[in-house]
């Protein structure tokens, strides 16, 4: 272990010299950097709201949103809203496991089916969900369905891109 020595006060003798481990001074260095940022952020927010350089409807003040914060963890609303959102990403999430666990396995277990469907697959997972939001609108109509649709994205692109890898490296591609 390393230790530092810090000199405390200005005696010219050393005699009040003391040893701080390194851990400690890591430790106290990286959290008092780490503040900086997040507090001139909380200051460039209350500054916009109390100024409303941003509309309040869009931008409300940070005692606004702690009030309405501990009125909701008050009144019991916020963790059933909590509960309810958790479910919706697990839900989501799952369809897309279970979606991309079969089609990565077809796609691993059979070369034919991966050199159809890869291309596309590959092509439609590189496209953000606003990307393609307009052209799917029509089938697509409330934008809770579409955060749905982006929870179960995102649980189904990784699975096949990982089955594919191993059947394109067995293939010696």
């Amino acid at each position: 272990m390393t230790t530092h020595t810090i000199a405390i006060g200005a005696a010219p003798s050393g005699d009040t010299v003391r040893h701080v481990p390194s851990w400690r001074r890591d430790w106290l260095t990286g959290t008092l950097l780490a503040w900086p940022m997040p507090l001139a952020l909380l200051a460039i927010w209350y500054l916009a709201a109390r100024y409303e350089w941003v509309p309040p409807q869009v931008l409300p003040a940070p005692d606004t949103v702690l009030t309405t914060l501990l009125d909701l963890h008050r009144s019991g609303e916020l963790w059933a809203n909590l509960q309810i959102s958790a479910l919706r990403v697990a839900g989501g999430f799952a369809v897309g496991l279970a979606g991309g666990l079969a089609l990565g396995a077809a796609m691993g277990l059979s070369p034919r089916f991966r050199d159809y469907v890869y291309p596309t697959f590959k092509a439609f997972s590189q496209v953000p969900v606003l990307g393609w939001l307009s052209t799917s609108r029509p089938w697509i109509s409330t934008v809770l369905t579409i955060r749905n649709v982006e929870r179960t994205r995102h649980g189904s692109v990784p699975c096949p891109i990982s089955a594919a890898r191993p059947a394109q490296c067995q293939r010696g591609r």
